[in-house]
């Protein structure tokens, strides 16, 4: 999934099913873990509140700031939702350590 995060608020995009759930059940949360040749590093969680991005001007730009990040036209997926999860825990682990 792209992501762009910015000041405690995870942007993301989504469709279907997905949206029509956080449309009735605002609480999410997700991870992102890295790996090195399949063996995980390092995780994070975050759990927040998602809210659906309803004005054009705003879904552009989360759109645009997405894309850019991932070196994606400003317009590509122009047909997917942008959400923005307020992130309200984070618990972090690393298996190096």
């Amino acid at each position: 999934m792209w992501y762009n995060y910015r000041a405690g608020v995870v942007e993301i995009t989504t469709t279907g099913r997905k949206l029509t759930n956080l449309r009735h059940n605002p609480r999410v949360a997700l991870s992102v873990q890295e790996d090195d040749a399949g063996s995980a590093v390092w995780g994070v969680t975050l759990q927040g509140t998602a809210t659906v991005v309803e004005d054009d001007a705003e879904r552009d730009a989360v759109l645009a700031r997405i894309n850019r990040r991932y070196g994606a036209d400003e317009d590509a997926w122009a047909t997917n939702t942008p959400v923005k999860i307020d992130v309200a825990t984070v618990d972090h682990w690393d298996y190096e350590s």
